[in-house]
């Protein structure tokens, strides 16, 4: 998980030194490359982090306070973020049942707007904020 880590870390920083949502990234050498890494990455990460606590619950490691560690913290505004965008797109990546998904639980595909991936939700900004002056007022 360390190393998957490590390559999120690497390939999100690539993606905000180049990535637009426009054409302009197509120019950029490996672009697709960097941005299917980091993509498919970060789903595959949070997997093996599931599993991982999946691991621990099983073997009743949370009796073990103080040599086990089976919960991970997410800022909540990201836990929210991440749920609607990353699970949304990944459910309606399906073949046929995708867009399925898309036609009856998503409302209208009209109403559908494709967001920037990178531009932060003015909630997950502030989540962001209080944290940041709570670590510096502490």
């Amino acid at each position: 998980m360390g190393i998957m880590l490590i390559s999120q870390i690497i390939t999100g920083f690539f993606l905000t030194f180049y990535y637009t949502a426009g054409d302009a990234f197509s120019s950029v050498n490996l672009g697709w490359l960097i941005r299917i890494m980091h993509s498919n990455g970060a789903s595959i990460f949070f997997l093996f982090i599931y599993l991982h606590i999946f691991k621990g619950l099983i073997n009743s490691s949370y009796r073990l306070s103080s040599i086990a560690f089976t919960g991970y913290v997410l800022i909540w505004g990201q836990i929210r973020y991440w749920a609607a965008v990353v699970i949304t797109s990944l459910i309606t990546s399906v073949p046929y049942l995708g867009n399925l998904y898309f036609s009856f639980n998503l409302s209208d595909p009209m109403i559908f707007v494709e967001s920037d991936s990178i531009a932060r939700p003015a909630h997950v900004m502030m989540d962001n904020i209080l944290i940041f002056l709570s670590i510096c007022f502490v």
